[in-house]
């Protein structure tokens, strides 16, 4: 008997479908893992946005799946991930609920992905334009400049073949920033507002989609290189953070996914 996702696969290939979508249909049927190519319903594809999908899974009872990729043998360098993500980065979603499925890559598109197909009553955004900008506005700030630079320092501070001093202190000097501002925005210290327990939203903001997607590089500052003395400079980020992960669907995004797949 034929998978569903091969029936989807032989139907979809005998119609007059795109052949972007027929060759990522294709590679996926004859090299992707089972459990990718198996894949009923929402499909995680490696080890970010899993607490995205918790929350939705509390919010909502959506349900979800995830295989798995170790990026130290390069795996995601192979053929069949290519066509999922021709920047061969993690993590990539993928929407078994359509047909064909479809594939989604980085992590800020999946979250506004899953923002708008499975979010529908705005737990985790915004109906009001303004605030849907505000959250709009946080998710960027760190898709552009929090991820990247934290992630640098990471690199060059941990796992570098060599030690640059001007590299390290440079991307060091940034994340401090970054925090800074993180640190500012809670705060409201130069616009008059109270303090915020969120990064958006009006009065002391809600839990957002720019929170799940900043949280995890805070998460691990101590890893990257920071010091408990660097931290210790921004309380409010510490609150929000510690805010943030007691939440049941965050505790087990960040500790369970592992037993998945």
């Amino acid at each position: 008997m034929l998978s569903a996702f091969a029936r989807t696969l032989r139907t979809t290939l005998s119609k007059s479908t795109t052949a972007h979508t027929a060759n990522k249909l294709r590679a996926m049927s004859s090299q992707a893992p089972a459990s990718v190519r198996d894949a009923k319903g929402l499909h995680l594809v490696t080890q970010k946005v899993q607490v995205a999908l918790e929350e939705l899974k509390d919010a909502y009872e959506t349900e979800w799946t995830t295989t798995l990729v170790d990026i130290s043998t390069n795996e995601q360098k192979l053929p069949w991930f290519i066509a999922l993500n021709p920047n061969g980065r993690i993590p990539v979603l993928v929407d078994n609920t359509v047909q064909p499925p479809f594939s989604v890559m980085e992590s800020g598109a999946e979250l506004l992905y899953l923002a708008k197909k499975y979010d529908l009553e705005d737990k985790f955004g915004f109906k009001d334009e303004f605030e849907r900008n505000d959250a709009l506005q946080w998710l960027f700030f760190q898709n552009a400049g929090v991820g990247p630079m934290q992630g640098q320092y990471n690199h060059f501070n941990n796992f570098a073949p060599e030690k640059i001093p001007y590299a390290i202190k440079r991307y060091h000097d940034e994340t401090l920033r970054l925090y800074e501002v993180l640190e500012l925005r809670l705060t409201g210290k130069y616009n008059g507002s109270s303090p915020r327990e969120y990064l958006a939203g009006a009065g002391k903001g809600k839990y957002s989609w720019a929170d799940i997607s900043t949280f995890p590089w805070v998460n691990i500052s101590q890893f990257s290189g920071l010091t408990e003395d660097e931290i210790a400079k921004f309380p409010a980020v510490k609150a929000w953070l510690e805010r943030i992960l007691a939440r049941p669907a965050v505790k087990r995004g960040l500790n369970n996914y592992k037993k998945q797949g």
